[in-house]
C-alpha cells in the first residue's frame, strides 16, 4: 500500500540507493491496481499523488499499469508489503521471487 508507512518508505529506501520500480495501490476509481515505472519512481511525485484525494498513482507519467500477478512475480530484491493485513495471501505468496522482506503476522 501507499499511505503514510508506504509513501516515507519509499523516501527512506531512495535517500539509502535504492530504486522502486513496482508499486500496489487501492482507490475508488481503480480498486486495487498496480503499477510499473522501468526508470522507477520519485519520491516527490508520489508524494504529491498521495496527497490528493484520488491518489491514482497510475497517472504518473511514464508508469503502466499492471496485472497484481505481474507485481508479486517481478524479478526484485526486495518486496516491503505496507498494506492492510491479507495482502499477501496463499494465492500470490508463491509468485514471490523476492528474497528478503519484512516479516510480519496478523493479531
Amino acid at each position: 500500500g501507499f499511505g503514510n508507512v508506504g509513501i516515507y518508505t519509499l523516501k527512506y529506501v531512495l535517500e539509502h540507493g535504492m530504486k522502486v520500480k513496482y508499486i500496489m495501490e487501492y482507490n475508488k476509481q481503480r480498486g486495487v491496481f498496480a503499477i510499473y515505472k522501468k526508470d522507477g519512481f520519485n519520491f516527490d511525485e508520489c508524494f504529491k499523488i498521495s496527497q490528493t484525494k484520488e491518489k491514482d498513482f497510475a497517472s504518473i507519467e511514464g508508469c503502466e499499469v499492471i496485472s497484481t500477478e505481474d507485481f508479486f512475480s517481478a524479478d526484485v530484491d526486495v518486496i516491503i508489503p505496507a498494506a492492510l493485513e491479507n495482502a499477501i495471501t496463499t494465492e500470490n505468496v508463491n509468485l514471490i521471487k523476492a528474497g528478503k522482506g519484512p516479516k510480519a503476522n496478523g493479531p
